[in-house]
């Protein structure tokens, strides 16, 4: 059981001395134990528990442990003393702590893969996905939506790849994505965001906490991370939500609080920014639905700038979609704010052009689509994201083409213009050579490049759509020439199945015979509404330019037209009574319609009551025949329990009459007993008696006997005499039936055997006219068959004729598909022989790299082994100068030893002897000269062998030094050639 400690110093003091003896595990259980003890629940918040919080925060995050137990219990504490400042310091804390904690990790991991920064913002450098070639300026406001001078130079870093370089990148992504650290860093900041949810005095922590995380995931493009982040906080949303909808509660945040709506449309902005920074478009999409959440909420309008990112980014989100419609629209909507915003007008003009080229990308309507048409599910889901444009309808090409007009941003007047050639021009042979020319223009300028294709596509449907007005069929190579240069029929072929699928063109492609086939009859009904007109127009111009209106002919055309107003007033007159009758008769109609619907109620109702008349009746009846079957089912439950009660009184009987039957058979048991006989006092007791027995029991019994079979036959007499006299009938009923049998049988035998003598000779007849009618008709049938096969013989022979003429056809279709099949089998084997190749190559590579290997390794361990053998042989050399050394300093000790003796000698006889002075002398002096050679010999010999011995000490380990370098160096190459 942990130790509790009652103040919060203590317990920090406590952690820090088991920190300082290198056990931070205690420490930080020290703590929470502290924190979760029931006794510190509902303690008082003290200015020490600032440091020892801080001591916790680190010690979670060198253990990478959870503190979201400590945190939530230091909340609770602050929320009691109401002082939250403290817990923004700690959280605050906290969350640096594992943010520094996660840098140095990947600060680790880009110095052991040697990553420079530049390889890094290569990575992050992305192709922009949206129409702007740079974000848009606003004049009031100098900052931009995203810094220019940061783009542009993402733009000039950006290069292509080498292979190292992607591999090197690739294993930094690996390693981030496992590191300990960085999911720990993510999990702080999803601690944190749980703490602070709904707190509404620590809102702003919450949302710089959430734009810690949101450039966590961005900066480390930790793409599942940041949509789990876009889920809490969507879940985090629609759990205030629900607490606002039961009732705002202190201390709550209140999504109608303009500031909170303020600053939690920016979060959501800065989360918009970031999926479309990662290519996140389906999240982006889904944060655009709750930023059109929260706008719901706003009584006041939006920031223009941030509506200004809003469409921008939603324009994008629909460019990314394939969505042309609603990104022309949304489009639009930009180009409205950025006029309103005093954008920069050359930037307003590029817009502008691009919202026209965005509109006639729109892919056109459905030739059947009405107003009355039922929805389909692709219209509810457009609805759905008409509703964040505020539609209230689904919109349409031509309204936005109209609005583009009605702002004057496109000219209708401009034949050349490219609005006038795809919409009004009808030339269907001549119009993609008039247009190219144009989008090759287009694609020269990066803003609107990315419309070049799409108005390709259209510009192809148009031409489409043109010829089969006026062709029912054309060959494929013919209306190759007519289509923009570059595309592919294959290309085409696909675009026209997705547009027959929706209705927008009716077009069969005869491969076989290389044609294309416009049998388009509702279109051509469709169309014919409005011929006439379309052609008497066309007719007056034609008339108008051949033959212009003279002098005389104006009069003529005066008086046509006063003709042509009096027939026009004559008509208006009389709409107003065709006007009536026509309401009138559909007045009838309704009135009628009303009335049939009257009686369809009516029947449907008598129906219902007659449909209600028999189920209860059937209900009745069903209840009758329950209470019958219940009734007899009772009735023979108690006939049953009658028989039992019955039986059991018989078996009691029974029992009785043999229980009254052994009594009697012992009773006459006894009187038959000889000690009754023998007994003297027998005579004296029927003498008492008056000379008469006694009566026995054995009467009695036997009264008792009858009684019981009287009363037990009283029912089976009767039984057993009807039961004897069924049984006599049946047995004569068996012999009479018997006896008849026999006799009939008898009969039937003669009856057989005279019919089928009679029906012999009748029956052989009858089997040869059979036969012969048989014969005749298989012969019949035979020749039936002959001719039907005769028949079937020429039909075929002609049908040969017939199929002979396309043979060419077919065997050139076959031979093309034939090539074309045998093209794609011999590239695929030469793709396969390639790979084959490659892989035989890596795999002689990989052989070959493991025989240099071995051989590497091979003269390392011959050249060591060749070195330990030089350096026993050098260390053998040296014992041996050493041994001799040693016998050489030997020698010298010995030498001077007998020199020492011989000294000690002349000494001792210059002391005793008897030797005269002159000897003495002589003595003395080759005493001395002795003295001094053998001092000058101790002089001479012994130095020099001290010196010999620390010179070859010296050389010994100089020797050892250069060895152990040598072994350093090779296991350090052999290190190097290892990695």
């Amino acid at each position: 059981m942990a130790y509790y400690y009652p103040k919060p110093e203590t317990a920090l003091r406590r952690a820090q001395d088991l920190q300082s003896v290198q056990k931070p595990q205690s420490a930080l259980e020290v703590i929470h134990d502290y924190l979760t003890a029931r006794r510190t629940r509902h303690r008082l918040w003290q200015p020490t528990h600032e440091p020892m919080m801080k001591k916790y925060a680190e010690l979670s995050v060198v253990l990478l442990k959870n503190g979201k137990d400590g945190l939530i219990r230091y909340r609770h504490i602050c929320q009691i003393s109401e002082n939250m400042k403290s817990l923004e310091v700690i959280i605050r804390y906290f969350v640096h702590c594992a943010e520094q904690a996660g840098q140095r990790a990947v600060k680790q991991i880009r110095e052991e893969l040697k990553i420079d920064d530049a390889l890094i913002l290569m990575k992050k450098v992305r192709k922009p996905v949206t129409v702007l070639k740079k974000p848009l300026v606003v004049a009031d406001e100098k900052e931009s939506f995203e810094s220019v001078e940061t783009q542009e130079k993402e733009e000039t870093v950006e290069k292509e790849l080498t292979d190292e370089e992607k591999e090197k990148i690739k294993m930094f992504s690996q390693k981030q994505f496992n590191s300990p650290v960085l999911k720990y860093q993510w999990n702080a900041y999803k601690t944190v965001l749980d703490i602070l949810r709904n707190n509404s005095s620590l809102e702003h922590v919450y949302h710089d906490i959430t734009d810690q995380a949101v450039k966590f995931c961005r900066n480390l493009e930790r793409t599942s991370e940041f949509r789990k982040l876009c889920e809490l906080l969507r879940y985090h949303l629609t759990g205030i939500q629900r607490q606002n909808a039961q009732g705002i509660k202190p201390g709550y945040v209140n999504l109608k609080d303009p500031k909170t709506l303020a600053i939690k449309l920016e979060t959501r902005f800065r989360l918009l920014d970031s999926a479309t920074a990662l290519d996140m478009w389906s999240e982006a999409y889904r944060i655009i639905e709750d930023i059109h959440e929260l706008m719901g909420y706003s009584k006041s309008p939006l920031n223009p700038s941030l509506l200004l990112k809003y469409y921008e980014k939603l324009s994008q989100i629909f460019w990314v979609a394939k969505n042309y419609l609603f990104h022309g629209y949304s489009l639009f909507r930009f180009y409205s704010l950025s006029i309103e915003a005093k954008v920069d007008e050359k930037e307003v003009q590029r817009l502008g052009e691009a919202c026209v080229l965005a509109a006639l990308s729109i892919e056109r309507e459905s030739r059947f689509v009405s107003s009355t048409s039922a929805m389909t599910e692709h219209d509810r889901s457009n609805l759905k994201l008409a509703r964040i444009l505020k539609f209230s309808a689904l919109p349409k090409r031509k309204l936005l083409l109209g609005m583009l007009i009605s702002k004057r941003l496109i000219d209708v007047n401009d034949k050349k213009s490219l609005y006038w050639l795809m919409e009004k021009e009808f030339d269907p042979l001549d119009l993609s050579k008039r247009v190219c020319p144009l989008l090759e223009e287009l694609k020269t300028e990066a803003l609107l490049a990315p419309y070049a294709e799409t108005l390709t596509k259209s510009l192809v449907l148009r031409i489409l759509e043109q010829l089969s007005r006026v062709y029912e069929a054309m060959t494929i190579p013919s209306f190759e020439k007519h289509i923009p240069p570059g595309m592919k029929f294959e290309d085409i072929e696909e675009m026209l199945m997705a547009d027959v699928l929706i209705d927008q063109l009716s077009v069969q492609v005869d491969h076989q015979g290389q044609m294309l086939l416009f049998n388009d009859d509702e279109m051509e009904s469709h169309r014919m509404r409005f011929q006439l007109t379309s052609l008497a127009k066309r007719v007056s111009q034609v008339c108008h330019t051949i033959s212009p209106i003279l002098e005389g002919e104006k009069a003529f055309e005066m008086r046509t037209q006063q003709t042509r107003l009096e027939i026009y007033n004559c008509v208006r007159s009389g709409l107003i009574t065709e006007r009536r009758d026509v309401f009138a008769k559909m007045s009838l109609i309704e009135t009628r319609k009303q009335r049939e619907e009257e009686e369809k109620v009516a029947h449907k109702r008598m129906v219902e009551r007659r449909k209600q008349e028999v189920e209860s009746k059937r209900q009745d009846d069903e209840k009758t025949r329950l209470k019958t079957l219940n009734e007899r089912r009772e009735r023979e439950r108690l006939e049953k329990e009658e028989q039992i009660a019955l039986d059991r009184v018989r078996q009691k009987a029974r029992e009785d009459i043999a229980k009254a039957e052994e009594e009697v058979t012992q009773m006459a048991s006894v009187a038959e007993s000889p000690v009754l006989v023998e007994d003297p006092n027998y005579r004296k007791k029927r003498h008492h008696h008056g000379g008469k027995k006694k009566p026995e029991p054995k009467i009695e019994a036997g009264d008792k006997v009858r009684k019981l079979h009287e009363m037990l036959d009283k029912d089976e007499v009767d039984a057993q005499a009807l039961a004897k006299a069924k049984h006599d009938a049946d047995a004569e009923r068996q012999a009479t039936l018997k006896a008849n049998l026999k006799s009939e049988q008898k009969l039937m035998d003669h009856f057989v055997r005279a019919c089928r003598q009679e029906e012999q000779p009748i029956r052989v007849k009858l089997w040869r006219q059979s036969q012969l009618e048989l014969i005749s008709r298989r012969k019949e049938e035979w020749d039936q068959f002959q001719i039907d096969h005769r028949k079937l013989h020429e039909r075929s022979l002609s049908e040969k004729t017939e199929m002979e003429r396309i043979r060419p056809h077919y065997s050139i279709f076959r031979e093309k598909l034939v090539g074309r099949l045998r093209v794609m089998k011999e590239k695929q084997l030469e793709r396969k022989q390639m790979h084959d190749k490659r892989r035989e190559m890596n795999h002689q590579l990989q052989e070959e790299q493991k025989q240099k290997e071995i051989r590497e390794r091979e003269k390392l361990e011959e050249e060591q082994r060749t070195r330990e053998k030089e350096e026993q042989l050098q260390q053998a050399k040296q014992a041996e100068i050493a041994r001799e050394q040693e016998e050489r300093e030997q020698e010298l000790a010995k030498q001077q030893l007998a020199q020492q003796k011989q000294q000690q000698q002349e000494r001792t006889g210059a002391i005793f002897g008897n030797a005269p002075q002159r000897r003495s002398a002589g003595a003395g002096r080759f005493g001395s000269s002795t003295a001094a050679a053998s001092s000058s010999g101790v002089s001479r010999f012994g130095p020099s062998a001290v010196q010999a011995k620390q010179a070859q000490q010296a050389k010994q380990a100089q020797q050892a030094k250069q060895a152990q370098e040598a072994k350093e160096a090779q296991q350090a190459k052999q290190a190097q050639q290892a990695k």
